[in-house]
């Protein structure tokens, strides 16, 4: 098993997300992108709440890919991420998963709410500067940093 865990720019997610996976079908290596924040805890905490949502989804035999076209397909204008909603098909996994990242950042002194509120600042970030990343190929992406 490998996963690799990177931090990098939020223009350069595959959408407007600030931590995403996906699994490598060539190697089944799990790779965990996590937008860059000023504070490390932070990054952390999504980092492991992608981890843990993924495993736990890998163990339930739930679609990665499923999971892609679901979080792209959702509308958040409201400011809710799609694995809130109840009709997602990681909801359970999603809900663990976030209570193990609220345990996490309450051990690390991390402000939830100042936490949430760097999360909401990326989306702005992306919707002001309007980086088309779904039509480009993953090299494409890369060599944008």
């Amino acid at each position: 098993m490998k996963i690799i865990i990177e931090t990098i720019p939020h223009k350069d997610q595959r959408y407007d997300t600030c931590g995403d996976y996906w699994i490598d079908p060539k190697d089944r290596t799990v790779h965990i992108k996590v937008s860059e924040l000023d504070s490390l805890p932070e990054m952390l905490c999504i980092a492991i709440h992608e981890l843990v949502e993924w495993a736990l989804c890998d163990v339930e035999g739930i679609d990665n890919d499923e999971i892609t076209s679901f979080d792209e397909a959702h509308d958040g204008a409201d400011g809710s991420e799609p694995g809130d909603d109840t009709s997602a098909p990681y909801y359970k996994q999603h809900q663990i998963a976030t209570g193990v990242e609220r345990i996490v950042a309450a051990e690390m002194g991390v402000d939830w709410a100042a936490y949430e509120e760097d999360i909401r600042r990326l989306g702005n970030e992306r919707e002001a500067k309007e980086v088309p990343v779904k039509d480009m190929t993953w090299t494409e992406i890369f060599k944008q940093s």
